[in-house]
Protein backbone atom coordinates (compact mmCIF):
# COMPACT_ATOMS: atom_id res chain seq x y z
CA UNK A 1 0.00 0.00 0.00
CA UNK A 2 1.52 3.48 -0.53
CA UNK A 3 2.22 5.79 2.29
CA UNK A 4 -0.19 8.52 0.77
CA UNK A 5 -2.82 5.80 0.96
CA UNK A 6 -1.60 4.63 4.13
CA UNK A 7 -1.83 8.45 5.80
CA UNK A 8 -5.46 8.54 4.31
CA UNK A 9 -6.81 5.83 6.08
CA UNK A 10 -5.25 5.91 9.21
CA UNK A 11 -7.78 8.67 10.51
CA UNK A 12 -10.67 6.43 9.40
CA UNK A 13 -9.72 3.38 11.44
CA UNK A 14 -9.26 5.66 14.45
CA UNK A 15 -12.58 7.12 14.17
CA UNK A 16 -14.01 3.34 13.64
CA UNK A 17 -12.41 2.18 16.94
CA UNK A 18 -14.06 5.08 19.22
CA UNK A 19 -17.38 3.48 17.47
CA UNK A 20 -16.89 -0.39 18.82
CA UNK A 21 -17.98 0.00 22.80
CA UNK A 22 -15.78 -0.92 25.18
CA UNK A 23 -16.05 -4.08 26.67
CA UNK A 24 -17.90 -4.24 29.43
CA UNK A 25 -15.85 -5.33 32.82
CA UNK A 26 -16.58 -8.20 34.20
CA UNK A 27 -19.00 -8.57 37.33
CA UNK A 28 -17.49 -9.89 39.94
CA UNK A 29 -20.10 -12.15 42.26
CA UNK A 30 -19.87 -12.32 45.95
CA UNK A 31 -19.09 -15.78 47.80
CA UNK A 32 -22.36 -18.01 47.38
CA UNK A 33 -23.64 -19.08 50.98
CA UNK A 34 -24.57 -23.02 51.20
CA UNK A 35 -27.83 -24.62 50.41
CA UNK A 36 -30.86 -22.99 51.68
CA UNK A 37 -29.53 -19.88 53.18
CA UNK A 38 -31.06 -18.03 50.47
CA UNK A 39 -35.11 -16.02 51.56
CA UNK A 40 -37.29 -18.52 50.34
CA UNK A 41 -34.82 -21.75 49.55
CA UNK A 42 -36.92 -23.32 52.27
CA UNK A 43 -39.94 -22.78 54.03
CA UNK A 44 -42.36 -24.30 56.36
CA UNK A 45 -45.60 -25.51 54.96
CA UNK A 46 -47.30 -26.59 58.41
CA UNK A 47 -46.62 -27.39 61.85
CA UNK A 48 -49.59 -28.96 64.56
CA UNK A 49 -51.58 -26.70 66.12
CA UNK A 50 -52.43 -27.12 70.33
CA UNK A 51 -55.74 -28.77 69.27
CA UNK A 52 -54.23 -31.45 67.76
CA UNK A 53 -51.08 -31.61 69.74
CA UNK A 54 -52.13 -34.62 72.02
CA UNK A 55 -52.05 -38.16 70.44
CA UNK A 56 -52.01 -41.95 71.75
CA UNK A 57 -49.63 -44.08 69.85
CA UNK A 58 -50.64 -47.38 67.96
CA UNK A 59 -50.98 -49.99 70.01
CA UNK A 60 -48.30 -52.79 70.11
CA UNK A 61 -50.37 -55.03 72.06
CA UNK A 62 -54.26 -55.46 71.43
CA UNK A 63 -55.87 -54.22 74.75
CA UNK A 64 -53.32 -51.76 76.08
CA UNK A 65 -54.03 -48.38 77.98
CA UNK A 66 -52.07 -46.09 75.77
CA UNK A 67 -50.92 -42.97 77.20
CA UNK A 68 -51.78 -39.54 75.72
CA UNK A 69 -47.94 -37.99 74.24
CA UNK A 70 -47.77 -34.52 72.99
CA UNK A 71 -46.76 -35.21 68.87
CA UNK A 72 -45.44 -32.21 66.67
CA UNK A 73 -44.85 -32.30 63.58
CA UNK A 74 -43.38 -29.73 61.09
CA UNK A 75 -43.87 -29.94 57.20
CA UNK A 76 -41.52 -28.33 54.91
CA UNK A 77 -40.81 -27.44 51.16
CA UNK A 78 -37.39 -27.51 50.22
CA UNK A 79 -35.64 -25.84 47.29
CA UNK A 80 -31.53 -26.47 46.50
CA UNK A 81 -30.83 -29.39 45.24
CA UNK A 82 -30.00 -30.80 48.96
CA UNK A 83 -29.08 -29.30 52.13
CA UNK A 84 -26.84 -30.09 54.84
CA UNK A 85 -26.21 -28.52 58.68
CA UNK A 86 -29.56 -28.22 58.69
CA UNK A 87 -31.59 -28.09 62.04
CA UNK A 88 -34.83 -27.75 63.61
CA UNK A 89 -35.96 -26.29 67.28
CA UNK A 90 -39.11 -27.10 68.66
CA UNK A 91 -40.71 -24.86 71.28
CA UNK A 92 -43.85 -25.91 73.34
CA UNK A 93 -45.44 -24.19 75.62
CA UNK A 94 -47.91 -25.49 78.17
CA UNK A 95 -50.54 -23.78 80.51
CA UNK A 96 -51.19 -25.27 83.70
CA UNK A 97 -54.77 -22.90 85.22
CA UNK A 98 -54.56 -25.53 88.58
CA UNK A 99 -50.90 -24.37 89.66
CA UNK A 100 -50.24 -23.61 93.31
CA UNK A 101 -48.40 -19.71 92.50
CA UNK A 102 -48.69 -19.08 96.23
CA UNK A 103 -46.23 -21.59 96.89
CA UNK A 104 -43.86 -21.09 93.59
CA UNK A 105 -45.55 -22.91 91.22
CA UNK A 106 -45.29 -21.10 87.32
CA UNK A 107 -48.39 -21.57 85.13
CA UNK A 108 -46.57 -21.40 82.19
CA UNK A 109 -44.25 -24.57 81.25
CA UNK A 110 -41.26 -24.25 78.47
CA UNK A 111 -40.00 -26.79 76.67
CA UNK A 112 -37.64 -26.45 74.00
CA UNK A 113 -35.42 -29.49 71.37
CA UNK A 114 -33.05 -28.56 68.74
CA UNK A 115 -32.54 -31.30 66.67
CA UNK A 116 -29.78 -31.60 63.58
CA UNK A 117 -30.45 -33.21 60.11
CA UNK A 118 -27.93 -33.31 57.20
CA UNK A 119 -28.94 -34.69 53.47
CA UNK A 120 -31.90 -33.38 52.52
CA UNK A 121 -33.14 -33.36 49.46
CA UNK A 122 -35.21 -31.24 47.27
CA UNK A 123 -39.24 -31.50 47.21
CA UNK A 124 -42.12 -30.55 49.20
CA UNK A 125 -43.61 -32.46 51.93
CA UNK A 126 -41.11 -32.86 54.15
CA UNK A 127 -41.82 -33.92 58.05
CA UNK A 128 -39.43 -33.50 61.01
CA UNK A 129 -41.12 -34.67 64.21
CA UNK A 130 -40.94 -34.17 68.29
CA UNK A 131 -42.45 -35.70 71.13
CA UNK A 132 -43.34 -34.29 74.76
CA UNK A 133 -43.84 -37.40 77.32
CA UNK A 134 -46.93 -38.44 78.98
CA UNK A 135 -45.74 -37.02 82.28
CA UNK A 136 -45.32 -33.35 81.18
CA UNK A 137 -49.03 -33.36 79.67
CA UNK A 138 -50.25 -35.03 83.21
CA UNK A 139 -48.45 -32.62 85.60
CA UNK A 140 -47.78 -29.65 83.44
CA UNK A 141 -50.77 -28.91 81.82
CA UNK A 142 -52.53 -28.21 78.58
CA UNK A 143 -50.99 -26.55 75.17
CA UNK A 144 -50.68 -23.10 74.61
CA UNK A 145 -48.55 -22.22 71.65
CA UNK A 146 -46.36 -24.67 69.49
CA UNK A 147 -43.28 -22.69 67.38
CA UNK A 148 -40.33 -24.27 64.69
CA UNK A 149 -37.73 -22.34 63.71
CA UNK A 150 -35.63 -23.88 60.56
CA UNK A 151 -31.58 -22.79 60.41
CA UNK A 152 -29.33 -23.73 57.50
CA UNK A 153 -25.53 -23.32 58.67
CA UNK A 154 -26.25 -21.16 61.87
CA UNK A 155 -28.56 -19.00 59.88
CA UNK A 156 -32.68 -18.53 60.72
CA UNK A 157 -34.32 -19.49 57.40
CA UNK A 158 -38.04 -19.84 58.55
CA UNK A 159 -40.41 -20.10 61.21
CA UNK A 160 -43.97 -20.70 62.26
CA UNK A 161 -46.46 -20.35 65.28
CA UNK A 162 -49.64 -22.18 66.26
CA UNK A 163 -50.75 -20.36 69.17
CA UNK A 164 -53.28 -19.29 71.56
CA UNK A 165 -54.35 -16.48 73.81
CA UNK A 166 -51.59 -14.06 74.26
CA UNK A 167 -49.27 -15.92 72.51
CA UNK A 168 -51.53 -15.70 69.47
CA UNK A 169 -50.44 -12.14 68.99
CA UNK A 170 -46.98 -11.89 70.43
CA UNK A 171 -44.17 -11.63 67.84
CA UNK A 172 -42.16 -14.93 68.17
CA UNK A 173 -42.86 -15.19 71.44
CA UNK A 174 -40.28 -18.09 72.00
CA UNK A 175 -38.13 -15.19 71.72
CA UNK A 176 -39.77 -12.79 73.96
CA UNK A 177 -38.36 -12.16 77.32
CA UNK A 178 -41.69 -10.65 78.56
CA UNK A 179 -43.00 -14.02 77.52
CA UNK A 180 -40.71 -15.90 79.14
CA UNK A 181 -40.42 -14.06 82.49
CA UNK A 182 -38.96 -16.41 84.57
CA UNK A 183 -41.86 -15.31 87.69
CA UNK A 184 -44.45 -16.90 85.89
CA UNK A 185 -42.45 -19.47 83.09
CA UNK A 186 -40.56 -22.36 84.45
CA UNK A 187 -37.89 -23.64 81.57
CA UNK A 188 -37.91 -27.79 81.78
CA UNK A 189 -35.82 -30.01 79.98
CA UNK A 190 -35.89 -33.91 79.37
CA UNK A 191 -39.25 -33.97 78.37
CA UNK A 192 -39.29 -33.11 74.52
CA UNK A 193 -37.68 -35.76 72.59
CA UNK A 194 -36.67 -36.81 69.17
CA UNK A 195 -40.15 -38.38 67.41
CA UNK A 196 -38.04 -41.28 65.94
CA UNK A 197 -36.96 -42.04 69.85
CA UNK A 198 -40.47 -42.79 70.75
CA UNK A 199 -43.52 -44.89 70.16
CA UNK A 200 -44.34 -42.85 67.26
CA UNK A 201 -40.92 -43.61 65.23
CA UNK A 202 -42.54 -46.61 63.47
CA UNK A 203 -45.88 -44.79 62.41
CA UNK A 204 -45.40 -43.12 58.81
CA UNK A 205 -41.37 -43.56 59.57
CA UNK A 206 -40.62 -43.28 55.73
CA UNK A 207 -41.59 -39.70 55.45
CA UNK A 208 -40.01 -38.06 58.46
CA UNK A 209 -36.00 -37.05 58.60
CA UNK A 210 -34.06 -38.82 60.43
CA UNK A 211 -31.82 -36.44 62.69
CA UNK A 212 -28.02 -37.28 62.92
Amino acid sequence: MHARTSRRLAPLAAAALLLIPAAAPAQQQGPKGPAGTNPGDLSIVQITSPRDFEQKPPSVVAGTKNKRWGVFDVAFDVRPEWVDDMAVTFYVMLQNPKADVKNGERPLSFFTLTLSYSDVERGKGHKVGAVLQPAALKRYGRPMGLAAKISVGGKDVASMSEAEGRLKTADKWWEDQKILDPKVVQRRDGYLIDRMKSPFQLQDNDNYEESR
